[in-house]
């Protein structure tokens, strides 16, 4: 994800390639490390990236609010 942060914007491929890398490597590492079925490896990463993707989500909505309100 630092690299992504870091990488110029115009190197789209090299962002691609690397949030494909990050999306893919999550559930081998999760199968590794917690073992179970592949089946429940992916319900596991699936609730994983709901909850990832309501977290940004409100601290995003949040940070707009907040700082509308305020200014």
């Amino acid at each position: 994800l630092g690299l992504m942060w870091v990488a110029p914007w115009h190197w789209t491929w090299l962002i691609a390639a690397l949030s494909a890398w990050l999306v893919g490597y999550l559930p081998v590492a999760m199968r590794r490390v917690y073992g179970g079925s592949r089946k429940a490896t992916a319900l596991r990463w699936a609730v994983l990236m709901a909850v990832y993707v309501v977290t940004v989500a409100a601290t995003i909505f949040g940070t707009v609010f907040v700082t509308t309100i305020v200014i």
